[in-house]
């Protein structure tokens, strides 16, 4: 969650630094180039829907008890904090 956050803050820190551009200098084509970039950054870093739900259907099946979803061991180090989840 920590890494999402971090990385959107990224993302949308491009168009700012493109509307401090346009502040300063006045040229409007500076702002619209870097809120492209971070449009592009957004939709290459926004999570992805067959992911998201098997993370959920994985933390629903461990709080369950089932044994039964792939990856289930990684999703277990991932809940527990023994690796990054990115």
């Amino acid at each position: 969650m920590t890494a999402a956050v971090i990385t959107y803050a990224f993302c949308e820190s491009i168009a700012v630094l493109g509307l401090v551009l346009y502040f300063l200098g006045g040229r409007p084509t500076d702002f619209y180039v870097f809120m492209l970039i971070s449009l592009f950054f957004f939709s290459v870093y926004f999570p992805k829907y067959g992911w998201l739900e098997e993370w959920i259907k994985a933390g629903l099946n461990l709080r369950a008890g089932y044994a039964n979803f792939p990856n289930q061991d990684k999703l277990r180090r991932v809940r527990d904090r023994q690796e990054p989840n990115w």
